[in-house]
């Protein structure tokens, strides 16, 4: 397994530090491609991206990374140190991932990136209610 990093912004350009203990690897790359670019030079691993270009985070803003070779055919994900992701399915707006979590009397899948519930099923009791 490559080392795993997270590609940050702060004031002086984008920085890559290791995700397990936080230490500063490379610091002032002048843009996400510049560091993205650096990460893979170095043969790092950076957190996978939605299309729209933001990492791969879970609800509590930890780095997700998709697991290489997939056990099961079908995309998982695991967290720096190799702990799995479950729970989660596939945002259809971003394709990122979008964690299970009860609104109201619904259970739907929260997108983070996108902000929304996704895949919402009514409570057993509604289901065949309007026959």
């Amino acid at each position: 397994m490559n080392r795993r990093v997270m590609l940050v912004e702060d004031n002086g350009g984008w920085g890559i530090y290791d995700a397990l203990n936080g230490d500063k690897l490379f610091i002032g790359l002048e843009d996400i491609d510049s560091a993205i670019g650096k990460a893979r030079q170095e043969a790092f691993e950076a957190p996978h991206r939605t299309e729209t270009g933001q990492f791969f985070l879970d609800m509590n803003g930890e780095p997700l990374y998709v697991t290489i070779p997939s056990k099961s055919g079908t995309l998982e994900l695991e967290y720096a140190d190799g702990m799995p992701c479950l729970d989660f399915e596939l945002c259809p707006i971003c394709k990122g991932p979008a964690f299970g979590r009860a609104v109201g009397k619904h259970n739907c899948y929260y997108c983070q990136n996108c902000e929304k519930d996704v895949d919402c099923v009514p409570p057993a009791e509604w289901i065949g209610g309007l026959d």
